[in-house]
């Protein structure tokens, strides 16, 4: 069961309340930007449970890099085919994706999840993305998280303007007595699932 939150703003507080942020300097684009990438969300569901609202450390980009933050539903109890077969329907049958279910078994928790996502331009590399997340307290991903990017956002690769464009979860794996891990990649209208070597996340074309 949930509760399903109810918020009453009168015409006099919405004005109060845009006339503040012009006071402080948030222009169009930045008020924007906040409803994006789920800020203002969180400042209201703060007010709506009546705690402190803290934004915390804001969360920068390394040198040269960028990220992008998105929020899908994430369902962590699911079977790991099905979870497969949802991110990536034209993953071929013999990909080793298909073989490490059992190093990520089902949990509980499901639900919408807010997600950063770092790039690096220039090419990165695994070890960069692991340090620049640990510095803000960050957690890994999981692959069933980056299914979810798949699968309900089989279009992002023309949203950031990447083709062909990866997406790795950071939660390593071992396979073959290697260090992989899972991703999703997208090409023109396909979308599939894989396991890779950690060393090989350098492209310009990845996102962790």
């Amino acid at each position: 069961m949930t509760t399903k939150k109810v918020v009453t703003v009168t015409n006099g507080q919405g004005a109060q309340f845009m006339q503040m942020a012009r006071g402080n300097g948030v222009n169009r684009a930045r008020f924007q930007t906040a409803l994006d990438d789920g800020t203002m969300g969180r400042v209201l569901d703060g007010i709506w449970a009546g705690l402190p609202i803290t934004i915390g450390t804001p969360i920068i980009p390394p040198p040269g890099g960028r990220f992008h933050i998105l929020t899908v539903p994430v369902v962590r109890d699911r079977d790991w085919q099905e979870a497969v077969n949802a991110a990536g329907p034209n993953t071929p049958a013999d990909y080793n994706v298909h073989k490490v279910g059992d190093q990520y078994l089902p949990e509980g928790g499901s639900g919408k999840e807010e997600l950063i996502l770092l790039n690096f331009p220039s090419g990165g590399s695994w070890d960069k993305a692991i340090a620049w997340a640990g510095q803000f307290g960050l957690e890994r991903t999981v692959p069933r998280q980056v299914f979810a990017i798949g699968e309900h956002k089989p279009k992002l690769h023309e949203k950031l303007g990447l083709n062909p464009m990866y997406v790795v979860a950071t939660e390593e794996c071992s396979f073959d007595g290697n260090q992989r891990a899972c991703y999703v990649w997208w090409l023109d209208s396909e979308r599939g699932a894989d396991l890779d070597w950690v060393s090989r996340f350098g492209s310009s074309l990845v996102w962790f």
